[in-house]
């Protein structure tokens, strides 16, 4: 899976907080109730993110992803991915927007508008299931390119009290990503 996709699972959990309080405020208190630790699995794939805020507009991400040999994340870890470098969200605006995927669909919520940036990186992926850039398990595989380009994507995050969600424009709105992780 590649990491701007698993990125933007990750970001789509991210969005859940918004809505209990987490966008709309213009301080530096802006990221305090998405800070925190956060963990989804998406098959076989278990990202836990730590959420950070660095300013009243900035907060970054730090991913570790955890590959299992049995599906949702079931099993034994079969591989393990880092990152050296957290990626950074950048608030934009709080808007009222269409969301798909979020309880009743589609419905309208308050999310956060921010700018996700990926720096040039090349990950790491060791385990006892891992050669080169796949992690092989019973009944399949999953690679993952290793060396990450430089990239920003334009997205949406939304905040319940316990989920972070990553939101993806479309052309009516926001829809959610298949990953939603929750806070631990």
């Amino acid at each position: 899976m590649k990491l701007v996709k698993k990125l933007v699972l990750i970001l789509g959990a991210a969005a859940t907080l918004v809505a209990c309080g987490g966008g709309g405020s213009s301080d530096v208190n802006r990221w305090a109730a998405y800070n925190g630790t956060y963990v989804g699995c998406n098959g076989h794939w278990q990202y836990t993110v730590v959420f950070s805020a660095v300013g009243a507009n900035q907060a970054t991400l730090v991913e570790h992803d955890d590959v299992y040999a049995g599906d949702g994340c079931t099993g034994t870890i079969a591989g393990t991915l880092t990152y050296p470098s957290p990626l950074t969200l950048t608030y934009q605006s709080t808007v009222s927007a269409l969301v798909s995927g979020v309880g009743p669909s589609p419905q309208n919520l308050s999310i956060d508008k921010v700018q996700e940036t990926v720096p040039m990186m090349t990950g790491t992926l060791v385990g006892t299931g891992v050669v080169g850039e796949c992690v092989y398990y019973p009944g399949g595989q999953s690679c993952t390119p290793l060396s990450v380009p430089a990239t920003t994507v334009d997205m949406g995050i939304y905040l319940t009290s316990t989920t972070l969600v990553e939101l993806h424009p479309t052309a009516d709105g926001y829809s959610v990503t298949s990953a939603v992780a929750t806070k631990q």
